[in-house]
């Protein structure tokens, strides 16, 4: 009975400590490539070991090595949301100065007074406007991630034993 649980050991550990490579395929939606040569862009690529591959619309296959790569970055998106709230953050200041500016006026004109039932569509209108424009803004500002290519890989180290620790009281 100890013969197969030792035997169960040595397989886990043996597995535990072999080496793993991070990173062997990397897919890619729309990504940007730099290498030695120049610029290049592409769309649905795959990054492995040896190269990076993908096909473009006229059905050619690019093929680039990983050694040739300086550098590679995947599109994440834009930063629309990002700048629209900051666009609806202003707006809102905006109409709060304008509610505020108008009640500053009213307190000093007895001729004039504020319409309280138009401030709230005030308010909401500032702020939908400052999204819309600053939803607008970042929507061109697109948002890329560095994707590593020269990985090198990742040895797991584990090792396992007992701690032992003692306390001497004072």
């Amino acid at each position: 009975m100890v013969k197969p649980v030792i035997l169960l050991f040595v397989i886990v550990f043996t597995l535990i400590s072999l080496p793993s490579f991070s990173q062997d395929v990397v897919h890619l939606n729309k990504f940007k490539v730099l290498t030695r040569s120049g610029e290049t862009e592409g769309v649905e690529g795959v990054l492995d070991v040896t190269a990076l591959k993908w096909t473009q619309l006229d059905g050619k296959e690019i093929v680039i090595p990983r050694t040739e790569i300086r550098s590679l970055y995947e599109y994440k998106g834009s930063m629309a949301g990002n700048y629209a709230l900051k666009g609806a953050g202003a707006g809102l200041l905006c109409g709060l100065l304008g509610v505020l500016s108008a009640y500053g006026e009213s307190s000093s004109d007895p001729y004039s007074e504020v319409n309280e039932d138009k401030i709230m569509p005030l308010l909401v209108g500032f702020t939908a406007g400052g999204a819309l424009i600053g939803g607008l803004i970042g929507s061109g500002k697109e948002v890329m991630e560095r994707v590593p290519v020269h990985v090198q890989p990742v040895v797991s180290s584990r090792s396992v034993g007992i701690r032992l620790g003692f306390a001497v009281p004072f």
